[in-house]
This record gives structure tokens, C-alpha cells and sequence, in this order.
């Protein structure tokens, strides 16, 4: 029995320390974080040229920041920053003059803590030039061969600018 009491007398101190501690960790790092808001404004543009000729549905476009994000006087999103965007829809150009489509999605960015910040509202579309009339009257007029003519294909340049919001508070360490 008395040492049980001994060994309940040293933990007591031991157990004091370690919530104390826990609670200064606790303290101190919500003190070295700030809050990227829902809704703060994304500038991206384009990082390489894209084309629906060498696209395919689900692949991962790069995006970079062109102005850095600042909250609370500090950079959360330094300028060059790379963001995700992914091809949700594509069509290839098709007989009948029938153009290429994509719609690109953003999907995130990363933030200077390395922390990913999901984004919204970035929505890029796009539809080749379509020569169904041309193809028709072509077909009918010329040689019914010029119903195997295409559409153009969706080329979007590199630096083509686009702005996303983020999705959600997101928590940056400084």
C-alpha cells in the first residue's frame, strides 16, 4: 500500500507537467496560424499551352499564381505558386465540322506552408470553331467527302488568365 502511495505522489506532479505543457503547445501554435477565408480571391493564369489535340479527360493542368495572397500582412500564397486543375469534360473535333470542347475544373493550390487549399468557382470552357454549315453545303454542292470535315481544336495559350475563390477556411502556418 505505501508504495502505491508513493509511486500516485510522483505521477501527480508528472501528470501537472504534461497537461502544462500540452497547453502551452496548444497556445502557442494558434498564435503562429492565420486563416485563409472562404471566398479570397485567386489570380491564376495559364502555365503552358493547351490543347484538346494532346488532351485527355482527367489529366492534371498546372496553373500558377500571378499575385500573392496576403492575410494579416503575411504572404499565405506567394506569387508563382502552382495550383491543380483537372479536364472534366473533352470532346475531340469530329466529322460533320464538328469542333473539339473541355471544361477545365481548379482544383487546388498550394499554400507557402505546403498546406493544399481547395478552390472553387474556377471553371474554364472551351469549343473549337464548328464548320457543320461549310461541311453541308460543301457535301451537297462539291462531294459528299466534305462531311468528313472537322472542327477546330480548343487551343488556350499559355498566360491566358483565370481566378478561382477558396473553397473554404483554410488554416496557414507562418
Amino acid at each position: 500500500m505505501r508504495n502505491l502511495l508513493q509511486k500516485a505522489w510522483i505521477m501527480k506532479p508528472l501528470v501537472a507537467v504534461m497537461i502544462l505543457s500540452f497547453m502551452n503547445l496548444s497556445f502557442t501554435s494558434a498564435e503562429n496560424k492565420v486563416v485563409l477565408k472562404a471566398g479570397t480571391f485567386i489570380p491564376l493564369e495559364v502555365v503552358s499551352e493547351i490543347s484538346t489535340e494532346n488532351m485527355t479527360a482527367g489529366q492534371l493542368i498546372d496553373f500558377k499564381v500571378t499575385k500573392e495572397v496576403v492575410v494579416d500582412g503575411n504572404v499565405v500564397i506567394p506569387y508563382g505558386a502552382i495550383a491543380k486543375g483537372q479536364v472534366t469534360r473533352f470532346e475531340k473535333r469530329k466529322g460533320i465540322g464538328k469542333g473539339a470542347s473541355m471544361q477545365i475544373q481548379l482544383k487546388s493550390v498550394t499554400a507557402k506552408d505546403g498546406t493544399e487549399v481547395i478552390l472553387t468557382g474556377g471553371n474554364m470552357s472551351e469549343k473549337g470553331d464548328s464548320k457543320l454549315v461549310l461541311s453541308i453545303v460543301l457535301a451537297i454542292f462539291v462531294c459528299p467527302l466534305f462531311l468528313l470535315l472537322k472542327g477546330k481544336q480548343v487551343v488556350i495559350p499559355a498566360g491566358t488568365p483565370i481566378s478561382a475563390t477558396v473553397a473554404s477556411d483554410t488554416y496557414i502556418e507562418l
